[in-house]
């Protein structure tokens, strides 16, 4: 596989974690973000969720995504001819002011630290 595809693929597969960790009941947007400075990505954050909700006091597993519903979240915006925007911090007040109309559109706001 050449470099470029496989830059292609290593985003795609970051961004159906950073969905599936934003898309899981009971992760807050502060919540995602406090995983994420904690273990560096969303990766690790949901390999490790499901413990840290026990360490929480959860008696239960967290319902994360499967990546066919990430997957198909990503073609519906696909299909609208729409993109998801995955927004740092520091872009937070624009994106807001943009979200109603984005989301109107079929876009998926993902807002990142």
């Amino acid at each position: 596989m050449s470099k470029f595809f496989e830059s292609v693929y290593e985003e795609q597969l970051k961004l159906v974690s950073w969905l599936k960790l934003a898309r899981t009941p009971g992760v807050s947007a502060k919540t995602f973000f406090e995983l994420i400075n904690i273990f560096g990505s969303s990766e690790l954050a949901l390999s490790n969720l499901n413990s840290m909700a026990r360490a929480g006091g959860s008696k239960k597993n967290l319902e994360i995504p499967s990546d066919a519903a990430i997957e198909l979240e990503i073609s519906q915006c696909e299909s609208y001819n729409t993109s998801i925007i995955c927004a740092f911090e520091g872009l937070l007040t624009l994106a807001e002011e943009l979200a109603s109309n984005l989301s109107s559109a079929g876009c998926t706001l993902l807002f990142l630290d």
